[in-house]
């Protein structure tokens, strides 16, 4: 979860695939924080159905990939 709060200064990152990782809600806010992503994958993350609606709600522009 802290490792991918450094994405944030990659300004060309749109697409980003965290499937089968460990990563959790704790990642939100800096997952949130990437201003140009518009896909990420989920799938098989410890991340809850209310994380993924927290994310979906900070990053209108973003398609979540969850299940």
């Amino acid at each position: 979860d802290q490792a991918l709060h450094n994405l944030k200064a990659l300004n060309a990152l749109t697409y980003l695939n965290l499937y089968q990782t460990k990563e959790t809600d704790a990642a939100i806010e800096s997952l949130s924080r990437i201003v140009n992503l518009r896909k990420i994958f989920l799938a098989e993350t410890h991340v809850t159905p209310t994380g993924a609606k927290r994310l979906a709600s900070l990053n209108s522009a973003l398609k979540i990939v969850y299940r």
